[in-house]
């Protein structure tokens, strides 16, 4: 082992912990506060229904995020709350991990500016309390570089066996999390200090947990057609040149302006002629010096131009928040800008900032809330949890038997997976044809309940007998919400065979 890649750590103070903890509560109390339904596009109920299927993929995505999903609520109570939990876990520990990352770069007190800049980005927290396939993708992001990081340190089987294992649980995040993988491998094979793992047995190790880990996706992908694999390339959008390419400008500037809230942390350590440089150049170019610092260039920067290269390869539309996992890194180049000399004079500013801005925040969130009700966008306002407890009661009315099967609009054919006492499957005609989990024997015999905001989302399987009850609910607004009239909501019920 060289000596620029034996360890050399700072400790990560107590102080970051418990200022961590507080995150950990805040983000949960804020989602919890701030909003009526979980989310407005139902990804988190989507979430719950794909994974309480357990099936080895999913028509849009790979499996891992909701299988977390359904393992969590396997140990928690089915309420918003606990999704909030998880979420917020979710931000925590990839804070947590980034924090072992940086101690490796950044003194104790600049650790804690980090900490308090990851909480100012808005996507590694507002747009991370959604649960989802790109807030998935953190910790695995950041789990994935500490590990290559204690290969480049220690050179040991165990941190490779941990960078396959990591690696591969991001890849089944989302396949956008190829970005890292190349990032990694850019830098091992170009770095003169790295290039010497590939004469040893740890790639062979890591690739080997690797293919082992990602192998019954892989299957599961040749056997169904390469569906959610087609819908990463094929579906985000058109493909045209101008949307292409305007996605590809759109998505640039908004790295840019997602890091400005970062930066604004930092210049809070600025004072009028504080004799320092406006950047911190010579801290942020020392990565280039060693190993350690050259991999995480490599991993903070280089997953947007991939992102772009491979947007064009395939000829599709970029998203700009698909790179929430890019962000999990910024904090530490962010707090490398910034002259150390005034975080040390300003021992203060972080920790206040990060009370401060969560005080603020939990003041505000039933303001959020009302105002969030008061536009009514998408999903906001959707009283879906009643919506469905109601249905509930429908359902057994007619029936007398636990509702196993749900079809229809879908926040509530999901929403139904998650807020009924039943904890029905969410299925579609695709599920039907390809017969992977549910077969049209299964809602013969056990029925099924269709539940439509209007009559033209039926999407109802097709038997040439189907014997549907047609109800009707009519379900209040929730108070605040701008909408004044009840929802309409039909439902379609084929009870169980016998």
């Amino acid at each position: 082992m060289t000596s620029e890649l034996k360890p050399s750590h700072a400790r990560v103070p107590l102080l970051a912990y418990a200022l961590l903890f507080a995150i950990f509560l805040f983000w949960t109390a804020y989602g919890q506060w701030s909003q009526y339904n979980l989310d407005q596009f139902a990804d988190m109920v989507e979430n719950h229904a794909w994974g309480i299927r357990w099936q080895l993929g999913n028509v849009n995505h790979p499996p891992l995020f909701g299988w977390i999903t359904a393992a969590w609520f396997k140990i928690f109570p089915r309420t918003d709350l606990a999704y909030r939990f998880l979420a917020a876990a979710n931000i925590a520990v990839s804070y947590l991990v980034m924090l072992h990352i940086a101690k490796r770069f950044l003194n104790s007190r600049q650790i804690v500016v980090a900490l308090a800049v990851a909480l100012a980005l808005p996507l590694l927290g507002f747009m991370s309390l959604t649960y989802n396939a790109n807030s998935a993708m953190l910790p695995f992001w950041a789990l994935s570089f500490l590990a290559y990081l204690r290969i480049l340190e220690k050179g040991r089987i165990a941190d490779a066996l941990q960078l396959g294992l990591w690696t591969a649980l991001a890849m089944l995040s989302k396949y956008l999390s190829a970005v890292l993988l190349l990032a990694i491998l850019v830098h091992s094979l170009a770095d003169p200090s790295a290039r010497r793992l590939w004469r040893s047995a740890l790639p062979v190790a890591a690739a080997a947990v690797f293919a082992v880990v990602l192998m019954p996706h892989l299957v599961w992908l040749y056997r169904n057609d390469f569906t959610s694999f087609e819908f990463a390339v094929a579906k985000q959008g058109a493909r045209t040149a101008s949307n292409i390419l305007g996605s590809q400008v759109e998505f640039f500037f908004a790295q840019v302006l997602y890091a400005l809230p970062g930066f604004g942390v930092a210049a809070l350590h600025r004072r009028w002629r504080d004799g320092q440089p406006l950047f911190a150049m010579h801290q942020f170019m020392a990565l280039t010096e060693t190993a350690r610092g050259r991999a995480l260039l490599s991993v903070g920067l280089l997953p947007i131009p991939l992102t772009m290269l491979l947007g064009l390869i395939v000829w599709a539309p970029l998203t700009s928040n698909w790179s929430v996992p890019f962000f999990i890194f910024a904090p530490i180049l962010i707090v490398l800008q910034l002259p150390a000399p005034l975080v040390d004079r300003h021992p203060r500013t972080a920790p206040v900032f990060i009370i401060g801005f969560i005080a603020c925040l939990l003041a505000l969130s039933p303001f959020i809330r009302g105002i969030v009700l008061s536009q009514g966008r998408a999903n906001s306002d959707l009283p879906v949890a009643d919506i469905i407890h109601e249905a509930d009661d429908v359902w057994f009315d007619i029936t007398g038997a636990p509702l196993m099967y749900t079809n229809g609009d879908r926040i509530l054919a999901f929403g139904a997976t998650f807020y009924s006492r039943f904890t029905p499957m969410a299925f579609n005609e695709n599920a039907l044809v390809r017969g992977d989990w549910i077969t049209r024997d299964d809602i013969a015999e056990h029925g099924y309940m269709i539940l439509c905001l209007s009559e033209s989302c039926a999407d109802r399987p097709d038997f040439e007998d189907r014997d549907e009850i047609k109800r009707v609910l009519t379900v209040p607004p929730p108070k605040g919400a701008s909408r004044k009239s009840d929802y309409t909501v039909t439902l379609f019920i084929r009870p169980p065979e016998g």
